[in-house]
C-alpha cells in the first residue's frame, strides 16, 4: 500500500470522514430513542415505528454507499497495481532498447581502437555504429513525442497519400527480403491532415508489423478506401496476430504481449500509445483488428468527413 496514489489516499480520508460522520449520527438516534424509552408517551409506538424505519433507510444507504465505495476503491487499487507492473515492464525492456545500440556503438569504437584494422573494416564498423546511434535517436525522439504529444501540433495540409506511404516508408529500415510491404493507394488519392503526426503513426504501424511478423512469408500491406464520408488507411500483416484480450489492451501505455516478452521481440510499448494519443489529438481515429493468435493483425487510421 506504500506505492498508493493520491486519488486513492485521499479516497480513503474521505470515506473515513463519512463513516465517523455516520457512526456520530446513529449514536444521537440511539440515544434519542433511549430518551423516547425513558419518556413514554402515548404516541410511543408511532415514534418507535417511525424511528425503526429511519434506522432502516439509514442503514440500507450507509450498507450501499459503503459496498459501492469499496468496490470502486478495490478496482483503483488493482488498476494501480497493474499500471506499476507495466511501467516497471516498460523500464525494463526501455533500458534494454537503450543499452543495446549503446553497446554497439562501444564495441565498434573500441574496434576501432585497434591499429592494424584496414579501411574496409573500419568503414563496416563505422556503418554499424551510426546505425546503432540512428536506432538510440529514434527511440528517444519517440520518448520524447510521447511526453510532449499534448503540445504535438503542426498545421494541417493536403498530401498526396500514395506518395506520402512511400515517403513514410523510405524513411524505415527494414530487410526487403525478409519483409514484403506493398503499398497499394490510388494515384489521386489525396487528403488534408497533420503531416507530421499522420506519419509518426503510419511510421510506428509499419514497424510494429515488421517487429511482430512471422520469420518467413511475411506480407504487409499498406491501403486505402473510401467508406461513406470516412478515408480508412490501413496496414495489415501475416505476422503472430492477437486475441481478444490483448485487442482490448493493445493501445494501453506500456502494455507488451507476453508473447513478444517470451519471443524476446524488441520493443518498449510506447508506440502504439503514442500513435493512439497523436490519432485523438488530430481528429483521426486509430484501431485495431485481428483474427486471432497467428492470424495477423490490421491497423486502420481513419479520418471522418472526407
Amino acid at each position: 500500500m506504500g506505492f498508493m496514489s493520491r486519488r486513492i489516499r485521499s479516497a480513503f480520508f474521505i470515506l473515513g470522514c463519512l463513516a465517523i460522520g455516520q457512526v456520530i449520527w446513529w449514536a444521537y438516534l440511539l440515544i434519542s430513542q433511549q430518551n423516547l424509552i425513558a419518556h413514554i408517551a402515548l404516541d410511543a409506538a408511532d415514534k418507535t415505528q417511525r424511528f425503526k424505519t429511519m434506522v432502516l433507510f439509514e442503514g440500507t444507504f450507509f450498507i450501499f454507499f459503503w459496498g459501492l465505495s469499496l468496490f470502486w476503491l478495490y478496482r483503483s487499487y488493482f488498476s494501480h497495481l497493474h499500471f506499476k507492473t507495466t511501467k516497471d515492464n516498460f523500464l525494463g525492456a526501455i533500458s534494454h532498447e537503450l543499452k543495446t545500440p549503446i553497446a554497439n556503438v562501444q564495441l565498434c569504437l573500441e574496434t576501432l581502437q585497434r591499429p592494424q584494422i584496414d579501411s574496409i573494416k573500419r568503414q563496416n564498423y563505422i556503418s554499424k555504429a551510426l546505425q546503432a546511434l540512428s536506432q538510440l535517436s529514434s527511440l528517444v525522439e519517440t520518448i520524447l513525442t510521447l511526453t510532449t504529444a499534448n503540445h504535438f501540433k503542426e498545421t494541417e495540409k493536403l498530401v498526396n497519400l500514395r506518395e506520402f506511404a512511400i515517403q513514410v516508408l523510405n524513411k524505415i529500415e527494414y530487410d526487403s527480403t525478409k519483409n514484403n510491404i506493398e503499398i497499394q493507394i490510388q494515384e489521386n488519392q489525396y487528403l488534408t491532415t497533420n503531416a507530421m503526426a499522420t506519419e509518426l503513426i503510419l511510421k510506428n504501424l509499419i514497424e510494429n508489423s515488421i517487429k511482430y511478423s512471422k520469420d518467413k512469408n511475411s506480407h504487409i500491406l499498406v491501403s486505402s478506401y473510401q467508406q461513406e464520408s470516412s478515408l480508412i488507411l490501413e496496414v495489415q500483416d501475416n505476422g503472430i496476430g492477437m486475441d481478444k484480450s490483448e485487442i482490448q489492451k493493445v493501445f494501453e501505455p506500456f502494455w507488451r504481449s507476453p508473447r513478444a516478452a517470451l519471443e524476446a521481440k524488441p520493443g518498449t510499448g510506447i508506440g502504439l500509445t503514442l500513435s493512439s494519443e497523436l490519432a485523438r489529438k488530430n481528429k483521426m481515429r486509430l484501431s485495431a483488428e485481428s483474427d486471432g493468435i497467428d492470424q495477423g493483425s490490421k491497423f486502420k487510421i481513419t479520418w471522418d468527413h472526407i
